[in-house]
């Protein structure tokens, strides 16, 4: 069983697996789940890193428990808000090393973290996802917006109301069918609470307006992309585009689909932690 502990901000819980090192002064890895999932979506990487770091694992608003979140809870400032205050709760020291890994829309969220955290943040590795701003970068790419279509029905609320209320286990099993997630992988035990984050698809959109004629910015930190080939929402990028974001960037593509941390987990799992001891070794 995993520790789950919480942070309570403007009268909402927002809950987090913690998972702490032997070694007191360990890295922190943060790892940021995607639609539809929660945090044990990463049990399969929490075993192998926490024997070398401290490993925290955030359930975006309304995964973890039936608890209705106020949609605007949902939005990327007020979440970074809440891993802010999560960060200032479990940091040791404010030399210790912050990493992160995030997945889907994990990703979104991740980026835009690593952007206010500064000199703390020392790299992020993308599992099927990116950044915000990279996406929107690809707005003139037809063969992108096939594949992410749904990211516009999800703007209306009865196509919310749709997928999270009346026919969950059916969008669930399509989600994860396209997927490529294994027959025997629990997480198609979810239930609709991995659906609660669904409105996050409106307030993305949005925030991707802003960044239509905006000039990207780029990372100075390193940023490893882990791709599944046979991904069926997002194309894999290219280096580059990668080198428009980031001053060091590699992209690894693997067999398998979107949910490429639980399908080809062995080998993910050693990508991950060989990356982290080279960035340990060279921040």
């Amino acid at each position: 069983m995993y520790c789950i502990d919480s942070i309570s901000r403007n009268g909402e819980v927002f809950h987090y697996i913690d998972v702490g090192s032997s070694n007191q002064n360990a890295s922190l890895v943060i790892l940021l789940h995607g639609f539809p999932d929660n945090a044990f979506g990463w049990n399969l990487q929490i075993t192998t890193l926490k024997d070398h770091f401290h490993v925290i694992a955030p359930f975006m608003p309304g995964t973890l428990n039936r608890h209705t979140v106020p949609s605007e809870r949902l939005k990327t400032e007020e979440l970074k808000k809440d891993l802010f205050e999560v960060l200032n709760k479990v940091r040791v020291s404010q030399t210790q090393r912050v990493y992160i890994l995030g997945h889907d829309l994990g990703a979104f969220l991740g980026e835009s973290f690593a952007k206010d955290l500064g000199q703390d943040i020392k790299g992020i590795i993308f599992l099927n996802g990116m950044g915000l701003e990279q996406f929107v970068s690809r707005k003139f790419k037809l063969t992108q917006w096939f594949k992410s279509y749904y990211a516009f029905l999800f703007q209306l609320a009865f196509v919310r109301a749709l997928v999270y209320e009346v026919l969950p286990d059916y969008f669930l099993k399509k989600a994860y069918d396209h997927s490529i997630v294994p027959l025997h992988d629990e997480i198609r035990n979810n239930d609709n609470r991995v659906l609660s984050t669904i409105p996050l698809y409106k307030h993305l959109f949005r925030d991707a307006l802003k960044f239509i004629r905006k000039k990207p910015g780029r990372l100075t930190i390193p940023a490893l992309f882990l791709w599944g080939k046979d991904d069926a929402f997002l194309n894999i990028p290219n280096l580059d585009e990668v080198d428009q974001f980031y001053a060091t960037g590699t992209v690894r593509v693997l067999d398998g689909g979107h949910w490429i941390m639980r399908s080809r987990f062995d080998q993910v799992n050693r990508i991950i932690l060989k990356t982290l001891n080279q960035w340990e070794k060279t921040s």
